[in-house]
């Protein structure tokens, strides 16, 4: 990456996009968690890239959002909440983008950050209405506490597992003064 300048990181990040693409082509078992480490190796790439050189962050930015449910979507969020906090003019496309890709996110650790970057960096009230009418129609209908049915059944089903007969364990001294459990 020291060979990068701001004359060719056009050519490199293009490159670098490419070869992001190609690794969610291929799928043979046996190159998967190759690919995944090589896919991995890429947006560090283009990270660094787009870290030193501000003005292909931007177009580098949504072509990675597109991994955020790959298996690679944990450095993918890390890199966005990266770009959205050091470049505040990116922020508007970003979050949009955001908020459109949420639903295909199915990690919960990389959700946990997309919904973070969302709560940090929503400032105007049509992306923070935006972000809230999205993340609530992904959560469903209230309420998220256990229906009174629901309580009830799991009860029964806890009692029915009790009545099964129980193993009890106990300590003692043999007739050499050792100890053994005996159940």
């Amino acid at each position: 990456m020291a060979l990068v300048t701001s004359k060719n990181v056009g050519d490199v990040v293009t490159t670098l996009k490419r070869e992001v693409a190609k690794t969610t082509q291929e799928s043979s078992d046996s190159s998967e968690d190759k690919g995944k480490v090589y896919r991995n190796m890429l947006i560090q790439a283009i990270h660094g890239c787009a870290v030193r050189f501000p003005d292909v962050a931007e177009t580098v930015v949504h072509t990675l959002m597109d991994f955020l449910a790959s298996d690679g979507g944990m450095q993918v969020i890390i890199f966005v909440r990266a770009i959205v906090e050091r470049y505040p003019d990116l922020r508007p496309a970003i979050l949009g983008k955001l908020i459109n890709t949420i639903d295909q996110v199915s990690n919960s650790n990389v959700l946990c950050v997309c919904l973070w970057i969302l709560g940090e960096y929503c400032e105007t009230l049509d992306t923070v209405k935006n972000a809230f009418d999205t993340i609530t129609e992904e959560l469903g209908e209230a309420p998220y506490i256990v229906q009174a049915e629901d309580k009830k059944a799991q009860e029964a089903a806890a009692a029915e597992a009790a009545k099964g007969p129980k193993m009890v364990t106990k300590n003692v001294v043999l007739s050499d003064g050792t100890y053994a459990t005996q159940t």
